[in-house]
Protein backbone atom coordinates (compact mmCIF):
# COMPACT_ATOMS: atom_id res chain seq x y z
CA UNK A 1 0.00 0.00 0.00
CA UNK A 2 2.82 2.35 1.08
CA UNK A 3 4.74 1.78 -2.40
CA UNK A 4 1.36 2.43 -4.44
CA UNK A 5 0.68 5.32 -2.66
CA UNK A 6 4.41 6.57 -3.34
CA UNK A 7 3.65 5.81 -7.32
CA UNK A 8 0.46 7.96 -7.28
CA UNK A 9 2.05 10.37 -5.44
CA UNK A 10 4.99 10.81 -8.07
CA UNK A 11 2.45 10.13 -10.85
CA UNK A 12 0.84 13.95 -9.46
CA UNK A 13 4.21 15.58 -9.09
CA UNK A 14 4.54 15.28 -12.56
CA UNK A 15 1.24 16.10 -13.98
CA UNK A 16 1.74 19.47 -11.83
CA UNK A 17 5.09 20.29 -12.86
CA UNK A 18 3.79 19.79 -16.85
CA UNK A 19 0.63 22.12 -16.16
CA UNK A 20 3.16 24.27 -14.69
CA UNK A 21 5.26 25.13 -17.70
CA UNK A 22 2.72 25.26 -20.33
CA UNK A 23 3.98 28.00 -22.13
CA UNK A 24 0.44 28.85 -23.76
CA UNK A 25 -2.26 27.23 -25.78
CA UNK A 26 -0.74 27.35 -28.85
CA UNK A 27 2.03 24.37 -27.82
CA UNK A 28 1.06 20.97 -28.82
CA UNK A 29 0.59 18.32 -25.89
CA UNK A 30 2.98 15.10 -27.24
CA UNK A 31 1.70 11.95 -25.61
CA UNK A 32 2.94 8.81 -26.45
CA UNK A 33 3.34 5.03 -24.89
CA UNK A 34 5.72 2.15 -25.48
CA UNK A 35 5.70 -1.40 -24.61
CA UNK A 36 8.82 -3.20 -24.98
CA UNK A 37 10.50 -6.97 -24.69
CA UNK A 38 13.78 -6.97 -23.51
CA UNK A 39 16.22 -9.67 -24.07
CA UNK A 40 19.46 -9.11 -21.85
CA UNK A 41 22.11 -11.21 -20.65
CA UNK A 42 22.36 -10.90 -16.53
CA UNK A 43 25.50 -10.76 -14.91
CA UNK A 44 24.76 -10.29 -11.16
CA UNK A 45 26.76 -10.31 -7.45
CA UNK A 46 24.89 -9.78 -4.53
CA UNK A 47 25.90 -9.79 -0.44
CA UNK A 48 23.88 -9.31 2.66
CA UNK A 49 25.16 -9.22 5.83
CA UNK A 50 23.48 -8.96 8.96
CA UNK A 51 24.76 -7.42 12.38
CA UNK A 52 28.77 -7.65 12.25
CA UNK A 53 28.42 -11.04 10.65
CA UNK A 54 30.06 -10.12 6.84
CA UNK A 55 28.10 -12.31 3.71
CA UNK A 56 29.69 -14.12 1.25
CA UNK A 57 29.70 -12.61 -2.30
CA UNK A 58 27.35 -14.67 -4.48
CA UNK A 59 27.51 -14.89 -8.11
CA UNK A 60 23.66 -15.55 -8.96
CA UNK A 61 24.42 -17.41 -12.16
CA UNK A 62 27.89 -19.33 -11.07
CA UNK A 63 26.93 -19.40 -7.04
CA UNK A 64 22.95 -20.02 -7.11
CA UNK A 65 21.97 -21.71 -10.83
CA UNK A 66 20.31 -18.21 -11.98
CA UNK A 67 19.50 -18.49 -15.49
CA UNK A 68 19.32 -15.05 -18.11
CA UNK A 69 15.41 -14.01 -17.87
CA UNK A 70 13.38 -12.04 -20.70
CA UNK A 71 11.18 -9.55 -19.63
CA UNK A 72 8.72 -6.89 -21.54
CA UNK A 73 8.80 -2.81 -20.15
CA UNK A 74 6.87 0.15 -20.55
CA UNK A 75 6.96 3.75 -20.79
CA UNK A 76 4.49 6.69 -21.09
CA UNK A 77 5.93 10.55 -21.78
CA UNK A 78 4.60 13.48 -22.24
CA UNK A 79 5.92 16.71 -24.24
CA UNK A 80 4.85 19.96 -23.84
CA UNK A 81 7.41 22.31 -25.75
CA UNK A 82 11.00 22.15 -24.41
CA UNK A 83 10.13 20.24 -21.55
CA UNK A 84 8.82 16.48 -21.29
CA UNK A 85 8.59 14.34 -18.65
CA UNK A 86 8.87 10.54 -18.57
CA UNK A 87 7.59 7.04 -16.59
CA UNK A 88 9.17 3.75 -17.35
CA UNK A 89 8.73 0.80 -15.68
CA UNK A 90 10.03 -2.83 -15.94
CA UNK A 91 10.29 -6.18 -13.33
CA UNK A 92 12.52 -8.89 -13.61
CA UNK A 93 11.99 -12.14 -11.22
CA UNK A 94 14.99 -14.68 -10.91
CA UNK A 95 14.90 -18.24 -9.66
CA UNK A 96 17.69 -20.64 -9.22
CA UNK A 97 18.23 -24.02 -8.07
CA UNK A 98 21.34 -25.35 -6.99
CA UNK A 99 23.73 -27.44 -4.98
CA UNK A 100 25.47 -24.45 -2.78
CA UNK A 101 29.71 -24.70 -2.71
CA UNK A 102 31.12 -24.76 0.63
CA UNK A 103 29.27 -23.09 3.67
CA UNK A 104 27.83 -19.60 2.27
CA UNK A 105 26.54 -16.76 4.56
CA UNK A 106 23.63 -14.69 3.53
CA UNK A 107 21.69 -12.66 6.07
CA UNK A 108 24.38 -13.86 8.87
CA UNK A 109 22.87 -17.01 8.40
CA UNK A 110 25.39 -19.65 7.09
CA UNK A 111 23.73 -22.52 4.97
CA UNK A 112 24.68 -26.05 4.60
CA UNK A 113 26.00 -27.58 1.73
CA UNK A 114 23.08 -28.74 0.17
CA UNK A 115 20.70 -27.89 -2.57
CA UNK A 116 18.62 -24.29 -2.50
CA UNK A 117 16.58 -22.38 -3.77
CA UNK A 118 16.75 -18.60 -4.69
CA UNK A 119 14.57 -15.89 -5.61
CA UNK A 120 14.50 -12.49 -6.69
CA UNK A 121 12.14 -9.86 -7.59
CA UNK A 122 13.62 -6.53 -9.58
CA UNK A 123 11.61 -3.68 -9.51
CA UNK A 124 12.43 -0.18 -11.42
CA UNK A 125 10.81 2.97 -12.09
CA UNK A 126 11.94 5.56 -13.86
CA UNK A 127 11.17 9.01 -13.63
CA UNK A 128 12.90 11.13 -16.39
CA UNK A 129 12.23 14.86 -16.89
CA UNK A 130 14.02 16.25 -20.17
CA UNK A 131 14.68 19.34 -21.74
CA UNK A 132 15.67 19.78 -25.64
CA UNK A 133 18.68 21.87 -26.09
CA UNK A 134 18.88 21.41 -30.05
CA UNK A 135 16.04 21.33 -32.72
CA UNK A 136 17.42 21.00 -36.56
CA UNK A 137 14.80 20.63 -39.01
CA UNK A 138 15.43 19.86 -42.31
CA UNK A 139 13.24 18.84 -45.69
CA UNK A 140 13.62 14.84 -45.26
CA UNK A 141 15.54 15.16 -41.66
CA UNK A 142 15.93 16.45 -37.74
CA UNK A 143 18.20 16.42 -35.06
CA UNK A 144 17.42 17.24 -31.93
CA UNK A 145 19.33 16.80 -28.37
CA UNK A 146 17.39 16.45 -24.80
CA UNK A 147 19.47 17.20 -21.53
CA UNK A 148 18.36 14.55 -19.09
CA UNK A 149 17.60 14.18 -15.59
CA UNK A 150 16.34 10.97 -14.03
CA UNK A 151 15.79 9.19 -10.76
CA UNK A 152 15.62 5.41 -10.84
CA UNK A 153 13.52 3.42 -8.09
CA UNK A 154 14.54 0.06 -7.26
CA UNK A 155 12.82 -2.41 -5.34
CA UNK A 156 14.78 -5.50 -4.55
CA UNK A 157 13.47 -8.60 -2.73
CA UNK A 158 15.85 -11.68 -2.39
CA UNK A 159 15.32 -14.93 -0.78
CA UNK A 160 17.30 -18.20 -0.38
CA UNK A 161 16.10 -20.88 1.07
CA UNK A 162 17.32 -24.70 1.95
CA UNK A 163 16.70 -27.84 4.52
CA UNK A 164 15.70 -25.83 7.99
CA UNK A 165 17.20 -22.31 6.61
CA UNK A 166 14.87 -19.72 4.93
CA UNK A 167 16.16 -16.20 5.11
CA UNK A 168 14.94 -13.36 3.01
CA UNK A 169 16.43 -9.68 2.60
CA UNK A 170 14.94 -6.75 0.59
CA UNK A 171 16.44 -2.63 -0.75
CA UNK A 172 14.43 -0.11 -1.95
CA UNK A 173 16.98 2.52 -3.65
CA UNK A 174 16.83 5.68 -5.28
CA UNK A 175 19.16 6.69 -7.44
CA UNK A 176 19.53 10.17 -9.59
CA UNK A 177 21.25 10.27 -12.79
CA UNK A 178 21.86 13.31 -15.38
CA UNK A 179 22.08 12.48 -19.52
CA UNK A 180 21.76 13.24 -22.68
CA UNK A 181 19.16 12.11 -25.43
CA UNK A 182 19.65 12.03 -29.46
CA UNK A 183 16.59 12.34 -32.12
CA UNK A 184 17.46 11.71 -35.53
CA UNK A 185 14.65 11.81 -37.68
CA UNK A 186 15.56 10.40 -41.42
CA UNK A 187 13.69 9.61 -44.71
CA UNK A 188 10.71 12.30 -43.90
CA UNK A 189 10.39 10.69 -40.66
CA UNK A 190 9.63 7.12 -41.85
CA UNK A 191 13.01 6.33 -40.16
CA UNK A 192 14.59 7.65 -36.64
CA UNK A 193 17.31 6.70 -34.63
CA UNK A 194 17.68 7.79 -31.05
CA UNK A 195 20.23 7.33 -28.17
CA UNK A 196 19.71 7.92 -24.61
CA UNK A 197 23.10 8.14 -21.80
CA UNK A 198 22.61 8.45 -18.58
CA UNK A 199 25.34 8.21 -15.52
CA UNK A 200 25.14 8.60 -12.02
CA UNK A 201 27.60 11.55 -11.24
CA UNK A 202 27.95 11.39 -7.39
CA UNK A 203 27.65 9.21 -4.53
CA UNK A 204 28.01 4.95 -3.51
CA UNK A 205 24.93 4.33 -5.87
CA UNK A 206 26.00 3.61 -9.39
CA UNK A 207 24.09 3.35 -12.26
CA UNK A 208 25.17 3.58 -16.29
CA UNK A 209 21.93 2.94 -18.24
CA UNK A 210 22.69 3.30 -22.47
CA UNK A 211 20.01 2.47 -25.09
CA UNK A 212 20.24 2.87 -28.93
CA UNK A 213 17.76 1.95 -31.71
CA UNK A 214 16.32 2.34 -34.74
CA UNK A 215 12.17 3.17 -35.41
CA UNK A 216 10.32 2.82 -38.60
CA UNK A 217 6.95 4.76 -39.01
CA UNK A 218 4.42 2.17 -40.94
CA UNK A 219 1.42 3.89 -40.12
CA UNK A 220 0.98 7.68 -38.47
CA UNK A 221 1.13 7.47 -34.79
CA UNK A 222 2.71 4.18 -34.75
CA UNK A 223 6.91 3.22 -34.71
CA UNK A 224 8.16 -0.09 -34.91
CA UNK A 225 11.74 -0.23 -32.76
CA UNK A 226 14.97 -2.70 -32.82
CA UNK A 227 17.64 -1.35 -30.74
CA UNK A 228 20.04 -2.43 -27.30
CA UNK A 229 20.07 -1.47 -24.22
CA UNK A 230 23.14 -1.78 -21.05
CA UNK A 231 22.41 -1.16 -17.72
CA UNK A 232 24.81 -1.05 -15.08
CA UNK A 233 23.87 -0.65 -11.30
CA UNK A 234 25.54 -1.06 -7.87
CA UNK A 235 23.39 -0.57 -4.72
CA UNK A 236 25.69 -0.39 -1.47
CA UNK A 237 24.10 0.04 1.60
CA UNK A 238 26.14 -0.93 4.47
CA UNK A 239 24.56 -4.34 4.18
CA UNK A 240 23.09 -4.99 0.97
CA UNK A 241 25.17 -4.96 -1.73
CA UNK A 242 23.90 -5.96 -5.39
CA UNK A 243 25.75 -5.12 -8.43
CA UNK A 244 23.23 -6.00 -11.31
CA UNK A 245 24.39 -5.62 -15.12
CA UNK A 246 21.72 -6.29 -18.12
CA UNK A 247 22.95 -6.19 -21.64
CA UNK A 248 21.19 -7.47 -24.79
CA UNK A 249 18.53 -6.78 -27.42
CA UNK A 250 15.12 -5.28 -27.57
CA UNK A 251 12.19 -5.01 -29.75
CA UNK A 252 9.45 -2.01 -28.91
CA UNK A 253 5.89 -0.69 -30.23
CA UNK A 254 5.20 3.17 -29.79
CA UNK A 255 2.09 4.87 -30.01
CA UNK A 256 2.20 8.54 -30.17
CA UNK A 257 0.02 11.47 -30.55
Amino acid sequence: MKKTLILGQLVLVLAFLLVLIAPGPSSALDVGVRGSYWLPSMDSDLQVDQGGVSGTNLDLKGDLGVDNEFFPGGEIWFGLGHHSFALGYFQASYNGDTVLNGSPVYNGVTYPNLRADFEMDFKSLDLTYGYRIVKLDAILAGLAVTALVDVKILDIDTRLRSLGVNQSRGKTAFIPAVGVKFNAQLLARILEARAVFLVEPIGDQTVADFIVDVSYTPFPFMDLHAGWRSLILKVDDDEFRLDHSLNGPFVALTISF
